[in-house]
């Protein structure tokens, strides 16, 4: 019979992890906490790229993740297209 119940976050870059020992669900810290800082874990495999993780989060838990891993990579492909995009224009000024 389940006594009690718990909910964490989903992130990318989770403070912790779930291990189960016997009947038991354990939280364990992976890394220091902030003060302020939400726990969280991941719901999936992390060793997928982001494009991946964030499908498959889409498929199972129906949400897109704006965790601070997956907008890291967010901000990254933004940089790369502005590159992309002031290449073309000095190619056409050029």
């Amino acid at each position: 019979m389940l006594t009690e119940c718990f909910s964490c976050s989903h992130s990318c870059a989770p403070t912790c992890c779930v291990i189960q020992e016997g009947i038991e669900l354990k939280v364990i810290a992976i890394r220091d906490i902030k003060q302020d800082e939400q726990v969280s874990i991941s719901y999936i495999t992390l060793a997928s790229d982001t494009p991946a993780r964030r499908d498959q989060l889409q498929v199972d838990y129906n949400f897109l993740c704006r965790c601070p891993r997956c907008l890291e990579f967010d901000k990254s492909e933004d940089r790369k297209k502005k590159k992309t995009m002031n290449r073309r224009k000095e190619r056409r000024l050029g």
